[in-house]
């Protein structure tokens, strides 16, 4: 780096500046959306991880490479595809996964050629990427294939560690009910992202529904996925090989 470059930086001022300066060097490089990215990077997350958004643009430029340049320029100029940009950006710089990079990039290139209503939907795909870490991934995983299915059998087997829920007797060792309390949170939060659904037992004639003590709500036979479930794991399986 040249001595007149560095005195366009103000080192006594916040290390923002530094960092975008050297963002901004970074991203140049990628060339064919390096040069279009570079300002929205620089003032969106200058103090964020560079690497992985270096990273997800490199990915992102081989999905859109066989778009017209100025129609991509327009579509960055579009407040509704900067807005998604923007998620996409905030999702990479969390994303621990190569595959993780490759599903945000994915959904923000689909968003590219789509209209209002898949626009929502790359939205709300990355906001749920975002919302789940990989645990919960794999025990969604678990829903959409069910145990008794030769590819949920192989699936459970293959993933046992993580889906399988210690009992709690009475006998449990603290490590038992540490590792339950663990793997059911990911299920309530599975649940609450609306991913996942409680399946209710119906009760007999003349019956009332059974309650559960502990929260007292109606008690449940376990979980079942929901359709916005299927649909996040049918995009993760059509791009991501597992």
């Amino acid at each position: 780096m040249e001595d007149n470059e560095l005195e366009k930086i103000n080192l006594d001022n916040n290390k923002n500046d530094v960092a975008a300066f050297f963002a901004k060097g970074i991203l140049g490089s990628i060339p064919y959306i390096g040069n279009i990215t570079a300002e929205i990077i620089t003032e969106l997350i200058p103090n964020q991880r560079t690497d992985r958004i270096v990273e997800f643009l490199k990915i992102l430029e081989q999905k859109v490479k066989n778009i017209n340049s100025k129609v991509l320029e327009l579509k960055f100029k579009e407040k509704e595809f900067i807005d998604l940009f923007e998620d996409s950006c905030f999702q990479a710089s969390r994303a621990l996964s190569e595959d993780r990079l490759e599903l945000i990039a994915i959904a923000l290139a689909n968003s590219l050629t789509n209209e209002e209503a898949e626009h929502l939907f790359a939205k709300k795909l990355l906001w749920l990427l975002g919302e789940i870490n990989d645990m919960e991934i794999i025990i969604l995983n678990g829903y959409y294939y069910p145990s008794y299915t030769p590819e949920g059998k192989q699936f459970w087997e293959e993933h046992n560690n993580v889906l399988r829920i210690p009992s709690l007797t009475n006998d449990a060792t603290e490590k038992e009910i540490e590792e339950a309390t663990f793997k059911r949170s990911f299920k309530e939060r599975l649940s609450q992202l609306e991913l996942i659904k409680p399946k209710y037992r119906k009760p007999k004639r003349g019956e009332f529904p059974e309650f559960d003590n502990k929260t007292g709500r109606i008690k449940s036979s376990g979980y079942e996925i929901t359709r916005m479930g299927r649909m996040l794991i049918d995009f993760i399986h059509e791009h991501i090989n597992e």
